[in-house]
């Protein structure tokens, strides 16, 4: 993990990941911004996890990092570890609808987005009439 990644002397965990989702607003996507700006915090920033990971034991990683800032899992490393809180067994509704056209335009909008496990239909006119 690079010194980037840590925190600096002094910084309290949740200052750390205060720190870490501001520089990666700065870095997002119109519709990664769309879903932090609606309290869609958690679909923007799941790391996705792979076959090759290590599953680790589950653990109450909300007690450490808090409610707001556990995604329901931690990945460090290639390295996940789920947490077993009560609110990240809840079902999270995944259909966003946003305007893609407004950045992508009609000719290269494919009307559906997803990104990590969220699906966006878009909601520009031209796609409403298409899918009549």
């Amino acid at each position: 993990m690079s010194e980037e990644n840590q925190p600096r002397p002094g910084e309290t965990g949740v200052e750390f990941m205060q720190r870490l989702g501001e520089e990666s607003y700065a870095r997002m996507s119109p519709f990664e911004r769309y879903l932090f700006d609606n309290g869609l915090f958690d679909d923007v920033f799941y790391p996705p996890i792979f076959e090759s990971d290590t599953i680790l034991e589950p653990a109450d990683i909300c007690s450490e990092l808090d409610c707001a800032h556990c995604i329901g899992y931690w990945k460090q490393d290639d390295r996940v570890t789920h947490c077993t809180c009560e609110c990240h067994k809840q079902p999270v509704q995944r259909e966003v609808p946003f305007d893609h056209c407004s950045y992508l335009g009609c000719e290269n909008c494919s009307g559906l987005m997803i990104e990590n496990t969220v699906i966006s239909h878009c909601t520009c006119e031209h796609h409403r009439i298409k899918a009549e």
